[in-house]
């Protein structure tokens, strides 16, 4: 028959190469669904979790009057402290979690920097820098001050850990967040698109990979989260392809 004829075309033929559509969508403007995943599972080795709690041990027991010895040249720890003790101990401890909090932020920082910062005020005169820590730990210098005299006489290694506990619970949250905050409701199929390719290639199974019937995204959200944290560790089998730009 003529061209022009009007006679339907043939059928397209099924496309059996595996194609996720999630080739080039990156230069298209859209998240990178990779990078994203790669920061989810690491997070906690990249931000350094576990040193937290070692940090303010240390700031503790530096702390002058804190470490004494006995009559045989024993070292001790004193755990009960006036009020005006306790207050320099929470000083010092909150100097140690904003070293940390900004370190982390701003990456390699020297002690001299670290000083320039902690200078650096609101309108209203309040340090950047502590508002900075409450954002990311959920405590203010007063909050921590307030705890310390309340447990003067009886400041130990365990009320520390408690403490920092919270604050780790606190800044997981927070960083979590920042991490996928650039994902929305309008990236739903993107993701979807993303966690079908693993679910083919790694033939996962069982309900919590299973999407169903018109998930929203709030179902999608959790699936890839745990995709991500099982496969995107750097000590992972799996090591994801790094997405090809279009030429």
């Amino acid at each position: 028959m003529a061209k022009g004829s009007g006679a339907s075309a043939k059928p397209k033929a099924e496309d059996k190469s595996g194609s996720t559509g999630l080739e080039g969508k990156i230069d298209e403007g859209l998240p990178n669904l990779e990078e994203i995943a790669t920061k989810f599972a690491n997070m906690e080795e990249n931000h350094k979790m576990n040193q937290i709690l070692p940090s303010v041990m240390d700031a503790f027991v530096n702390y002058k009057g804190v470490k004494y010895k006995d009559d045989r040249g024993v070292e001790h720890y004193q755990t009960k402290f006036s009020a005006a003790q306790a207050k320099g101990i929470a000083e010092a401890v909150f100097d140690k979690l904003a070293y940390h909090v900004h370190l982390r932020r701003y990456g390699d920082m020297t002690p001299e920097f670290f000083d320039t910062l902690k200078k650096l005020k609101d309108p209203d005169g309040n340090p950047l820098a502590d508002a900075e820590v409450q954002r990311a730990l959920g405590i203010t210098k007063t909050d921590l001050i307030k705890i310390m005299i309340k447990n003067k006489d009886a400041l130990t290694t365990d009320h520390f850990s408690s403490l920092v506990k919270e604050m780790m619970e606190h800044h997981m949250h927070y960083v979590t967040k920042n991490i996928f905050s650039p994902l929305g409701e309008e990236h739903k199929n993107y993701m979807i698109d993303f966690i079908n390719k693993h679910v083919k290639e790694k033939g996962l199974k069982g309900k919590e990979y299973a999407l169903g019937k018109n998930p929203t995204f709030d179902d999608v959200m959790p699936i890839y989260q745990r995709i991500a944290a099982n496969f995107y560790k750097k000590d992972a089998d799996y090591k994801p392809k790094p997405a090809e730009k279009k030429k």
